[in-house]
């Protein structure tokens, strides 16, 4: 398995393949609960894929932000092994924060369906974090032990997620909010194609996915309470990772 850390360049057809590997676990990558049967599984598709297009635009073309030039970064697995010439296995997109740079926010993490529990994601991220020991992240509670195998902690709650990290973090990235997520290309697109699949059913699909996040935002504090005194209650809009 090979590991390659990108921090530009990336060749136009593994971006493609990282694109679509992403929306294949977009449903995994999302900051809310959404089975995998679920009609609205267009919205969560445009949300990963206008987040990791902006992902991959910081890491081609870094931007300069209050007098600092901020970048991107993604390590990527690749099995030079396969059948398949250079197959894609695996990445991790991150953020080094500025303007000290000595620490990162990791965005996604996915592993593709046929490696999984290989030890790519362990590759990866053993990579990633002897570049940058502070790492931080959120995840799903399920998700919590795999990542606490990696030194990460419970810092506190992140939506429906628990926000992880290796110790304090520093300094500031760039990101984009819900409201970006929403004006997006992609998002539009997305509503229009469910607005015209399924009318006014889609209000319904809208009721049943507010019900489970209210129960996915209600499970997620009860487990912080458990782990932790004090829970820090934040918004820092960390994406998500599919394993």
């Amino acid at each position: 398995m090979k590991l390659m850390r990108l921090m530009g360049d990336i060749h136009p057809e593994l971006e493609y393949e990282i694109r679509m590997l992403a929306v294949r676990n977009a449903r995994d990558l999302i900051s809310y609960p959404m089975e995998a049967d679920n009609p609205l599984t267009p919205l969560a598709e445009a949300e990963v894929s206008f987040r990791l297009r902006s992902d991959l635009d910081l890491i081609d073309r870094p931007v300069m932000v209050e007098g600092v030039m901020t970048r991107g970064e993604i390590i990527v697995a690749i099995d030079e092994s396969s059948a398949e010439e250079n197959q894609l296995a695996g990445f991790i997109t991150f953020k080094p924060r500025f303007p000290a740079f000595n620490c990162v926010t990791i965005a996604y993490v996915v592993v593709a369906e046929p490696y999984r529990r290989q030890g790519v994601m362990r590759k990866m991220m053993e990579e990633l974090l002897r570049h940058y020991p502070v790492a931080g992240l959120d995840c799903d509670v399920s998700l919590v032990p795999v990542y606490e195998k990696f030194g990460f902690y419970p810092a506190h709650v992140q939506g429906c997620h628990i926000g992880m990290q290796t110790a304090p973090l520093n300094g500031r990235m760039v990101h984009f909010d819900n409201e970006d997520v929403q004006q997006s290309p992609e998002m539009k697109a997305a509503k229009q194609f469910v607005q015209r699949s399924f009318g006014e059913q889609r209000k319904v699909m809208y009721s049943r996915l507010n019900e489970q996040i209210t129960l996915a935002l209600e499970a997620t504090s009860t487990y912080m309470s458990t782990r932790v005194r004090g829970v820090n209650h934040t918004n820092h809009n960390y994406p998500r990772r599919s394993l």
